[in-house]
């Protein structure tokens, strides 16, 4: 029997086409059994993104974010998974007692977290026969925390994404795949738009390795004194940024 997994996502994202490119694309994965939609959308997303925008500090950024909270393109992500015969469940809360529940009955190996940006309790993560994994938006174990690719062209660093086991601790857990992607000095949102076409071909292909293996065993994801950890940035960053020469 292959490989029995469900993919999490956020209904919102800030990436280009709302993230589109790779949720759409893993419906035919023969190891996804189906999608879950954390319903995020809200009118303080549309706020700022459009104080983003106006403000001057990311128009593209802000622009972006403002219309894919308006429109999340929800209902062809359901439509993608339900011709292949694949369960969509929506919920407010991975966490929620009713999604456990729901998460319960499917018999699963694995969840995968792709751009939910929720936090896995331990419920969750133990609740798969293999485990959660990740798809962080850093460098591991050198770029912990959130919006690490902003900071990476903030700095000049490397840039991309890393597939990891999820623990109890955030961006922490065996290291399955590290893909370092081609920054785009020119555009912050268009780099991260042209990494996450990486994605769904990576993560496709860490799925047939689970498959094969039937157990999550990756590289030990330690503690560096390289290692850095990201917050959300503030309006004035972005500006930062921008003054770097790097459209936002």
């Amino acid at each position: 029997m292959p490989l029995r997994g469900m993919l999490v996502t956020s209904e919102v994202t800030f990436v280009g086409e709302n993230y589109h490119q790779v949720i759409l694309s893993l419906a035919k994965n023969p190891h996804i059994l189906g999608l879950i939609v954390i319903q995020n959308r809200a009118p303080s997303l549309s706020v700022l993104g459009l104080l983003a925008a106006v403000s001057g500090a990311a128009p593209r950024f802000g622009f972006q974010l403002f219309r894919n909270n308006l429109f999340p393109g929800t209902e062809d992500k359901v439509s993608a998974y339900k011709k292949e015969g694949k369960e969509v469940h929506f919920t407010k809360d991975i966490n929620a007692p009713e999604t456990l529940e729901y998460l319960r009955s499917l018999s699963l190996d694995l969840i995968i977290n792709a751009r939910s940006r929720c936090f896995f309790r331990d419920d969750v993560l133990a609740l798969p026969k293999l485990g959660c994994i990740n798809i962080h938006h850093g460098l591991l174990p050198y770029q912990r925390g959130v919006m690490c690719d902003f900071w990476a062209h903030m700095y000049g660093r490397p840039f991309g994404f890393t597939v990891h086991q999820m623990t109890k601790k955030i961006d922490d857990g065996p290291i399955l795949r590290v893909e370092e992607v081609k920054l785009l000095p020119e555009s912050y949102t268009k780099s991260i738009f042209e990494g996450s076409k990486r994605e769904a071909v990576v993560l496709s292909e860490v799925l047939d390795d689970l498959d094969r293996k039937r157990v999550i065993a990756g590289e030990p994801n330690l503690k560096t004194p390289d290692t850095k950890y990201w917050k959300n940035p503030k309006l004035m960053d972005f500006y930062r940024l921008r003054l770097k020469g790097i459209k936002v």
